[in-house]
């Protein structure tokens, strides 16, 4: 009777795996179509584009929604389109609260889709918070800015976003020497699954990491090369409790026997 409910909660579990991140994904889909959709709303019931056709028109707020930002897009190409949002900024820059959300929010955006932000895409490894463990960060680009030590003769330092569990939108910034990064072989959103589901969720596949650009190989350290040294002169030593050689005499009388 036990093992029959074991597998009735396995199959249940097994259900829920499934369906739960299809009604979530279908869930968010429809209530931001929704949202978007409900733009026309603003607009007078007299011109309202149902009024006027007198038939639903489910989308077109999404469409014309597209087409707004689209046409955003278009006219930053141009004078009056640059010179158009550089005002409306400006104004919002003036607004006090506005103004700290605003940059924020900018900053944030023009790293991910800017052409900027693009270096933000490489995952990389770094170990933290301590040696041996190894956390998935992202390399933001290099830190020219930094003045590196003479102990770091050679190696360039990075500038390293390392998100945090589960929520990868709050995290830690660090400078770091090139030679303590790994690159990681895997893409932005592996690494966000990885880091949003805790290493539940992680790809199929073996990750290869190695070095990144501009790394240089660290000297051996001084207290490495002391016990390799010693090693060396204790290699002959036999062990404790190590039986010793038997000497000729002795294995002559072996042979014999």
């Amino acid at each position: 009777m036990s093992n029959f409910f074991n597998q009735l909660r396995n199959a249940f579990l097994a259900g829920l795996a499934v369906l739960l991140p299809l009604g979530l994904t279908l869930w968010v889909v429809v209530s931001v179509a929704s949202l978007i959709d409900s733009v026309l709303d603003i607009l007078p019931e007299q011109v309202h584009p149902e009024v006027l056709l007198g038939v639903p028109l489910p989308g077109l707020g999404i469409l014309l929604t597209f087409l707004a930002v689209l046409s955003v897009g278009a006219a930053m190409r141009y004078y009056i389109g640059r010179r158009a949002i550089a005002l409306l900024e400006d104004v919002l820059l003036r607004v006090p609260l506005l103004s700290g959300v605003y940059q924020g929010l900018k900053k944030l955006f023009d790293t991910l889709f800017g052409s900027e932000g693009m270096k933000f895409r490489q995952v990389v490894l770094v170990e933290y918070p301590r040696r041996d463990a190894w956390a998935i960060a992202f390399l933001t680009g290099e830190a020219p800015w930094v003045h590196a030590p003479e102990e770091m003769d050679g190696d360039t330092p990075l500038s390293i976003f390392l998100p945090s569990t589960p929520n990868p939108t709050t995290g830690f910034y660090m400078v770091i020497p090139a030679r303590d990064v790994r690159k990681a072989d895997m893409s932005v959103e592996e690494a966000f699954k990885v880091i949003m589901s805790a290493g539940i969720v992680h790809p199929d596949r073996k990750v290869p990491w190695g070095p990144v650009d501009g790394a240089s190989v660290p000297p051996p350290a001084p207290e490495l090369l002391e016990s390799v040294d010693r090693l060396d002169m204790t290699v002959d030593a036999p062990l404790d409790g190590a039986l010793a050689p038997a000497d000729d005499a002795a294995r002559d009388s072996s042979d014999g026997l």
